[in-house]
């Protein structure tokens, strides 16, 4: 059994307060790209406990699953996490194509885990999709959306997920920028306190806006709705990023920024034409510059 995880970007992502637990709430407007890792499900046999193996199978990026120890990986949470639910043992053997680069903002490590639990449910059939969503709240932030996929509304921690029906038609150019920025560091950063920075009313105005940009696929007028909370902090650590904002949107992106806590930065752009011409004045600026679309909704791993 294999499984598709697909990249997300960030296109809009305020940090509204910090909650007693410590995590903070939020609004992003999150979609799916076009890049993804490749997950399989190459082997269950039968043991006492819960054993898990993770093996590279190729991608191109293959050190980052060499990188990060077995019992840190979000596969192996999520695995952990699922047969507690469902109180199921055994040896669990993945192997996986690694594309997402790590500590972009991409939010690799989540789509990883929605396709194991994607999987293992797929397998056993022993949880309703409300508590798989439940368990996945559990295992990370983004894990609710990178389960749910396509393009959708998150607010909470990001568990709580509004699909959206539009998908617009927008080349994606991504500059991978090889910089690993510390989520929680950034969080600490911004400084938010327990009172939310914005009115329920600004925040049902802003998700309506959202909602409508993404319907009409207008990105003029998306330019003028987003924003990354994280952008001032981030960018005022790492400069670079915000050089290859700026170079974005000199060569021609109509709506550029940071996703997620960074470091990648994302232009979006009207045609294929325009973003094969920006990818060629952009090239020195990044590690890598990908090419994609956001993922049409036939394609994405909604469930």
């Amino acid at each position: 059994m294999e499984s598709k995880a697909f990249a997300k970007i960030n296109l809009h992502l305020e940090v509204l307060n910090k909650r007693q637990d410590g995590y903070h709430e939020i609004l992003s407007l999150m979609a799916e790209i076009g890049v993804f890792d490749l997950l399989k499900l190459a082997e269950i046999r039968p043991h006492s406990g819960i054993v898990i193996g993770i093996t590279p199978a190729g991608g191109t990026l293959p050190g980052v699953i060499e990188g990060i120890p077995v019992e840190d990986n979000l596969i192996a949470r999520a695995t952990r996490a699922y047969c507690r639910e469902v109180k199921q043992t055994g040896v669990f053997e993945y192997a996986i194509e690694k594309n997402i680069p790590a500590g972009s903002g991409m939010g690799g490590g989540s789509a990883d885990a929605a396709a194991a639990l994607r999987l293992l449910n797929s397998h056993y059939k022993r949880l309703t999709l409300g508590e798989l969503k439940r368990l996945a709240g559990d295992i990370g932030a983004d894990v609710p959306f990178c389960l749910t996929g396509g393009a959708a509304l998150c607010r909470g921690i990001g568990e709580k997920v509004e699909p959206l029906e539009g998908r617009p038609q927008w080349t994606v150019l991504v500059a991978d920028m090889g910089i690993h920025v510390d989520t929680g560091a950034a969080y600490a950063m911004l400084g938010r306190g327990f009172n939310s920075i914005r009115s329920e009313a600004e925040l049902t105005d802003r998700q309506e806006r959202l909602r409508a940009v993404m319907r009409s696929g207008r990105l003029d007028e998306l330019r003028g709705i987003v924003a990354n909370d994280f952008e001032t902090v981030v960018f005022e650590k790492h400069p670079v990023l915000r050089q290859a904002r700026d170079r974005l949107l000199q060569c021609g992106s109509p709506c550029a920024f940071m996703t997620g806590s960074g470091s990648a930065i994302v232009g979006l752009f009207g045609s294929q034409e325009d973003a094969r011409h920006a990818e060629k004045k952009m090239n020195g600026i990044a590690r890598a510059l990908i090419n994609t679309r956001l993922v049409p909704g036939n394609d994405s791993t909604q469930l």
